[in-house]
């Protein structure tokens, strides 16, 4: 990581909104790889970056509302999942076909 992305990361909370980012800073902030990232943007999970003179950028403000947005969403490895629609961050259990209730059985293709 370039020193001044170093000092990105480290200074983040007292950035302007209208501050940028690069790359390394934003993996860095959601604890997910490079590619990841790209995922994230892809299917709106983050904001699609800007490209100022040929480097790609993320403004600070757009990040820092989705980790507001994401708060309380994130799973117990650490990580967000993207795909996790829920407004609080949980799962459905999976739905299993219901118990045949006791008592006597209609045993009708027994023999």
């Amino acid at each position: 990581m370039r020193k001044s992305d170093r000092r990105a990361l480290e200074d983040f909370d007292q950035l302007p909104a209208s501050a940028h980012v690069r790359m390394p800073v934003v993996a860095a902030l959601f604890a997910i790889s490079p590619a990841t990232v790209w995922r994230w943007c892809k299917s709106g999970h983050l904001p699609r970056p800007a490209h100022i003179q040929g480097v790609t950028y993320w403004e600070v403000g757009d990040l820092r509302m989705c980790l507001q947005a994401t708060q309380g969403r994130e799973l117990h490895t650490n990580r967000i999942d993207p795909t996790d629609t829920s407004k609080d961050g949980s799962r459905d259990e999976p739905q299993h076909a219901p118990e045949a209730p006791d008592g006597p059985h209609d045993d009708r293709s027994a023999g």
